[in-house]
Formats: structure tokens, sequence, C-alpha cells
């Protein structure tokens, strides 16, 4: 469920962050991962255990993805490609 949800996520996000939102979109996959953490830790059964991976998987596909965008943002354009 994690590793799916990722993996659907992240051409949404990729046209999301076209849209200049990288910094905005990293923290609120870091704060939903924190989340997931939290309700991992609850052990409220199988089924709210899916939704707290699949939420996981969701926002890890968002913070990823937009702190790898940040971070080729910010190289130089003299350096990329090093």
């Amino acid at each position: 469920a994690m590793g799916f949800s990722g993996m659907l996520i992240r051409p949404l996000v990729g046209v999301w962050l076209d849209g200049g939102n990288r910094v905005r979109m990293a923290k609120i996959g870091a704060i939903g991962t924190t989340i997931a953490f939290l309700g991992y830790a609850l052990d409220l059964g199988p089924w709210p255990m899916l939704v707290f991976r699949l939420l996981h998987g969701l926002t890890m596909g968002m913070f990823t993805t937009a702190l790898l965008s940040v971070v080729g943002a910010s190289v130089p354009p003299s350096r990329r490609g090093d």
C-alpha cells in the first residue's frame, strides 16, 4: 500500500511543483509523514494501519519529490550535471 500510493502520487506532485510551491510541498510531506509515524504508534488494528500506510506513501512521495526539486533548483546552472 505504501509503495503503490507513493508511486501514484509522484507524477501529480511533479505537475504541482511546476507551479513553484516546492518548499511548501516538502513541508506538507514532512508533516504528513510525521502524522503517519504517530498513527503507527497508536496500534489501532489492521484497517487503520492501512490508512496510515497509504498516508505515509503519499506524503513520502510528496516529500522526496519536492525535496529533490528544491535541491535541483538551488544548484547553479553551470554546475548541473557534474
